[in-house]
């Protein structure tokens, strides 16, 4: 009897804890607060095909212009086939830019996540167009 009741509480203690594990562990319903990026760099997803292209942050180059209050984020080693521009600077701030990649050039919508004001400070936007869907996640290395 003493087995039966301790497998029961042992049971009982198991699919609690497993109920809170999958419950508190949801998608996160606020990404733009979220501490670190899921990729340094910059994600491109073309809905009508799914294709996704990865540069690491590592290979790009984020220009700051406070005073007329703009951003360039660009391919440190190839700029005039990948590179985005946005007066979108502020936090929650939303707009448009311009992305050039691999020669084709776009109009977006832009959602700035998140800003800064000095180098080492991180970006981060959603970038959204006609079957597109894409995002920078870039620390500034230059400030002008």
């Amino acid at each position: 009897m003493k087995n039966t009741i301790k497998k029961t509480i042992g049971l009982i203690l198991l699919v609690t804890v497993m109920i809170a594990i999958s419950t508190s562990c949801g998608p996160d319903p606020e990404p733009e607060k979220d501490d670190k990026c899921d990729y340094q760099g910059f994600t491109y997803t073309n809905t009508s095909n799914n294709s996704q292209t990865s540069i690491p942050e590592a290979e790009l180059t984020t220009e700051l212009f406070p005073s007329s209050s703009s951003i360039e984020i660009y391919k440190t080693t190839d700029p005039g086939n990948m590179n985005f521009s946005t007066g979108v600077i502020t936090d929650g701030g939303t707009g448009t830019g311009t992305l050039n990649y691999n020669g084709s050039t776009i109009s977006v919508n832009v959602t700035c996540q998140k800003a800064g004001t000095a180098v080492g400070d991180e970006f981060r936007y959603d970038v959204t167009g006609t079957n597109l869907e894409a995002q920078f996640c870039v620390e500034v290395d230059q400030v002008h």
